[in-house]
């Protein structure tokens, strides 16, 4: 983030008092500004409205600037306000962590929706299992059965659960499953939207003598949707986040390919699906994983990749769900039954248990796991939920910082990395906390103020260097 970008955030809350006394505008973020459904790499102040409206449709005097203070203004449409819990569900970013030679590397993607095994089925127990592509929960086959998943959060990586054996990589599914760690909660939501039921789209079975399937027991009107290219659906992925689109055709084949050195197989009778309005683009890498879903909640496919075709329009391409359900003996948890549910047994700790013994044996930073747990559900909600918080994090190298922090603490680094990408850790740190504190609680900013100094000079730090400097501090200013 440039230092013009930084002030243009700053500037922020005198935008809001312009922006907001505007009828129809619901709410105003900083980030980044989009054009014609791609990024402009050009920040700007998100205006949220009810609804967009050409502008001969604008009454007098309620037409949003296109700048301000030459900063300019990206408006989108935004529905009812509702609050998410911490509550697992799909639609997250995972990352699977495996080790190769003694180097913890991983891969990330997109939770596609919460499952039951089928040990839940044969017990009647709750949903165990997450779902996502097994070039996800695999890692491109470098991966194996019990490797750690995890949610990337604020302070810490939060372990999700550990991949299992059911997994399929082949010419029709590419999927696999992970099991959730006791003490986990989950829903049957993708990103707050309920999963109603699953809906097989296959195209019909080939031998006229086998029992009919997919769309052969659809109604004519929704297999004439299909043809028409006006069956509508949506994903929630990690990276382009809430997506519109249509189903192009319910049996694309695709040739093999290589996808950075990643081998993969040739495909058939896959879905592909379209952005709307074209050319919006409905995919990117980190979406993997994700569940497609009609606008009725039932879930589709299981989106594993894209590619341009030769008309020029970039298509996503899924798995049918009824294939990926079949090869995985897996089942779709639905809402309703309204969760959520949790995991049985006691959860474990959220707190590293070896940094917080040798925290108490620095008297004086007893302190810290306390305030790790008051504010790690705020930290970690701002990251996910505020556009203007989660891209300063993510551009300013918060995710790679974090890693390094996580790695220190296990042994696998001996000191804090100084510059993340280039940049110093301590200009890292400033503009990420400066980020926060415009949207924090009073409490959080009071302490993020405290510690700010602290968090700065961990920059070149061993493990011991960094217990010195806790040892050492003044922990008066913290806000309990």
């Amino acid at each position: 983030m440039a230092d013009e970008d930084l002030e243009a955030l700053r500037r922020q809350p005198q935008a809001e008092s312009i922006l907001l006394a505007i009828p129809g505008v619901r709410s105003v973020a900083f980030g980044g500004k989009v054009a014609g459904g791609q990024p402009t790499h050009q920040f700007a102040y998100i205006v949220y409205v009810d609804k967009k409206k050409p502008p001969n449709e604008v009454p007098a005097g309620q037409m949003i600037p296109r700048e301000i203070e030459g900063v300019p203004t990206d408006v989108l449409e935004e529905g009812q306000p509702r609050q998410l819990s911490g509550i697992i569900q799909g639609g997250i970013r995972i990352v699977a962590r495996y080790t190769t030679g003694g180097v913890t590397n991983s891969t990330a993607g997109t939770l596609g929706c919460i499952g039951r095994s089928l040990s839940a089925q044969q017990n009647n127990g709750p949903p165990d299992v997450m779902l996502s592509c097994y070039h996800v929960l695999y890692s491109d086959g470098f991966g194996q059965a019990g490797d750690e998943v995890i949610e990337e959060g604020c302070c810490t990586n939060t372990t999700l659960g550990f991949v299992g054996t059911e997994s399929k990589y082949d010419g029709l599914v590419d999927a696999a499953l992970a099991h959730f760690k006791s003490g986990v909660d989950v829903h049957a939501q993708v990103h707050g939207d309920a999963v109603t039921a699953t809906l097989d789209l296959r195209p019909g079975n080939p031998d006229p003598n086998a029992p009919k399937r997919g769309i052969d027991l659809l109604p004519p009107a929704v297999r004439q949707q299909i043809w028409d290219l006006k069956f509508h659906v949506h994903k929630f992925g990690e990276k382009t986040h809430l997506t519109n689109g249509v189903i192009r055709t319910i049996n694309k084949s695709t040739l093999a390919f290589v996808d950075d050195g990643f081998p993969i197989p040739a495909r058939s009778a896959q879905l592909a699906i379209v952005g709307v309005p074209s050319p919006y683009v409905f995919s990117d890498k980190g979406d993997s994983g994700s569940v497609i879903l009609d606008d009725s909640g039932r879930v589709v496919g299981l989106l594993w990749g894209h590619g341009d075709v030769p008309t020029g329009v970039v298509e996503t391409w899924a798995n049918h769900i009824a294939d990926v359900t079949d090869a995985l003996n897996v089942t779709i948890a639905t809402n309703p039954p309204i969760g959520p549910w949790r995991i049985p047994e006691s959860a474990l700790p959220r707190f590293p248990e070896h940094l917080q013994r040798e925290l108490d044996s620095v008297g004086s930073m007893r302190l810290l796991p306390k305030l790790y747990r008051k504010h790690v559900d705020e930290v970690d909600h701002l990251l996910r939920f505020n556009r203007l918080v989660g891209e300063t994090f993510r551009f300013n190298h918060g995710p790679a910082g974090v890693h390094a922090l996580g790695d220190l603490m296990c042994g696998r680094l001996d000191t804090v990395p100084e510059h993340l990408n280039g940049q110093p850790w301590a200009t890292c740190v400033d503009r990420i906390v400066d980020a926060f504190l415009l949207k924090a609680s009073p409490s959080l900013k009071g302490n993020l103020e405290a510690l700010r100094p602290l968090l700065a000079a961990f920059g070149g730090r061993t493990y011991r260097e960094i217990l010195t400097q806790l040892s050492a501090f003044d922990t008066r200013p913290i806000l309990q």
